[in-house]
Formats: structure tokens, C-alpha cells, sequence
């Protein structure tokens, strides 16, 4: 299960006169996505932070936090930082409180409610494994049938696996 991290740079909604003027630019960082995206010490209850060009995050570390504010920063961009969980991340963007969120899987569903950048920021693969001892075979996600499996609240695993049953 392949899937491509598109980084949601700009949404209609918050994309206003006021948001090119202040060259400010709002963003959520997921915090446990390493090594895309993470907190640099787990135990930190700082969940915002401000990072100015030229400047780096105590906060978040990975590679798309290095591509996200390489680009912003070039662009003149001071951002806004914030480091809350998923659910709540994606909440503040569609309410406009935050102009994007990142890393960001491109799914159908998400397609209708936001923009994508053109080009992915970072690809991943979503595996399964199981002990060698278990002698499961994979017959794809029908494998994983009567077994309860953990999620991320409002994360995407890839469009397969987000509409199987």
C-alpha cells in the first residue's frame, strides 16, 4: 500500500489579502510521524512556536518540516508553528485557523475539501508485518479480518485501506 504525503500549503478558505500582507503563514506540524514530522522531546507541553527565516523549530524535526520551512522561509514567510494532535490539527485548518497541515496524505474524500501542492513533499508505504512464528499469509486486507486494529483519529493509511471494512 503505497501513498503519496502532499503537503496542504494554502486552502481557500484562509487564503486572503491579510495572508499574503503579513507574510505569516499559520501551520500544523503532525508530532508523530517520524522521520517526516516529530516532536524533538516527547515530553515538551510548548504546542506552538514561532520560527522566523533563517531560523529552525525547537519544537518539530523531520524531512518535510525541513522542505515546508525551506520553502516558506524563501518565501519571505515567518510561520507559525503548531504542534497538536491530528484530529485537532485538522480541525484548526478547517476552521480557518491555521492555513495548512502537514505531512498530508492526498485521499478523494480530502480532495474535496482541500488544495494540494502539485508535486509530493515525501513518499511512504504503509506495511503489515507478522512474527514469522504466526505462519499468517498476507491475502491482502482481508487478512486482516477479526483482528481490532489501533488507528489514528481522522489519519489516512492510504484509500484502500481508509474505505475497507
Amino acid at each position: 500500500m503505497f501513498r503519496n504525503i502532499f503537503t496542504v500549503f494554502f486552502f481557500i478558505i484562509t487564503c486572503s489579502n491579510s495572508f499574503a500582507e503579513e507574510k505569516i503563514a499559520r501551520l500544523v506540524a503532525d508530532r508523530f510521524y517520524p522521520p517526516f514530522s516529530f516532536l524533538t522531546d516527547t515530553e515538551q507541553a510548548v504546542t506552538k512556536e514561532i520560527v522566523v527565516p533563517g531560523k529552525d523549530s525547537h519544537l518539530i524535526k523531520g524531512m518535510s518540516w525541513d522542505v515546508i520551512r525551506e520553502s516558506f522561509h524563501a518565501a519571505g514567510f515567518t510561520i507559525d508553528l503548531y504542534s497538536v494532535p491530528w484530529a485537532r490539527g485538522k480541525r484548526m485548518v478547517k476552521k480557518g485557523q491555521c492555513h495548512g497541515i502537514f505531512p498530508f496524505t492526498k485521499t478523494d474524500i480530502r480532495l474535496k475539501e482541500f488544495i494540494f501542492s502539485d508535486f509530493p513533499v515525501s513518499n511512504d508505504a504503509a506495511v503489515v508485518y507478522f512474527l514469522k512464528k504466526n505462519k499468517e499469509k498476507w491475502n491482502g486486507l482481508n487478512s486482516l479480518k477479526g483482528y481490532e486494529i489501533g488507528t489514528i483519529r481522522d489519519w489516512s493509511y492510504g484509500q484502500n485501506f481508509d474505505s475497507a471494512e
